[in-house]
């Protein structure tokens, strides 16, 4: 399997564009290390794209976020029922099957959209278990958003549903890496050199796993 970094966050911390972030660093720190992007929902997308076209004619892929908020109960429901009946491990065993003749040598593996920690080897495990987790913390400014959570003083994007309000702390407390962007910092130059510091570690640990495969 792949070296794989999961990335982690409350709906609208911005996983996709930090996932992306990523990816950018790792080619320029790195260019001859490979990079793959995935999802975990991203075979769930599919299960749903049709009844969703079908029925409300939106798109699941959209990246407005309005939009996604429409579509999510959908997703949330089905993914609910696939992860009941498999406890929790129908998405990540999808990924590791899709992968299955890669290793750690062949390259990185980012998933955009680490959501659980539920059962007793869950998604947070399964990027664990060869790679790492980095967690996206969403500031927002005092009055710009009703919906906010203290933390350490600030305030923070809240979770969007009971599910992530479980899943967050969870994920927070065990992520490898966190990163704190305010609302439209993420193309600052501090965002952008905490995403750089972030992928320099994380390659120490991809050579050193690839190191130990040879």
């Amino acid at each position: 399997m792949l070296f794989t970094v999961g990335v982690s966050g409350v709906a609208g911390s911005g996983k996709d564009t930090f996932a992306k972030l990523l990816g950018d660093s790792f080619v320029k720190q790195s260019p001859s290390t490979k990079i793959f992007f995935d999802s975990f929902a991203g075979t769930l997308r599919a299960i749903v794209k049709p009844l969703l076209d079908y029925i409300i004619g939106i798109d699941v892929y959209t990246q407005d976020r309005e939009l996604k908020r429409i579509v999510r109960p959908a997703l949330v429901g089905v993914a609910e029922s696939l992860r009941i009946s498999t406890q929790g491990r129908y998405f990540w065993k999808q990924i590791e099957d899709k992968y299955s003749n890669l290793s750690s040598e062949d390259g990185i593996l980012i998933i955009s959209d680490l959501r659980f920690k539920e059962y007793e080897f869950d998604e947070l495990d399964f990027i664990k278990k060869n790679g790492v987790s980095v967690h996206i913390l969403r500031r927002i400014e005092q009055g710009d958003q009703a919906v906010c959570t203290n933390f350490g003083g600030k305030k923070y994007l809240e979770p969007a549903n009971e599910k992530e309000r479980f899943n967050e702390p969870i994920l927070l407390k065990n992520a490898d890496f966190v990163i704190d962007c305010g609302d439209g910092e993420c193309y600052s130059a501090n965002t952008l050199e905490q995403v750089n510091l972030i992928c320099n570690c994380i390659l120490e640990k991809f050579n050193v796993a690839s190191k130990s495969l040879k």
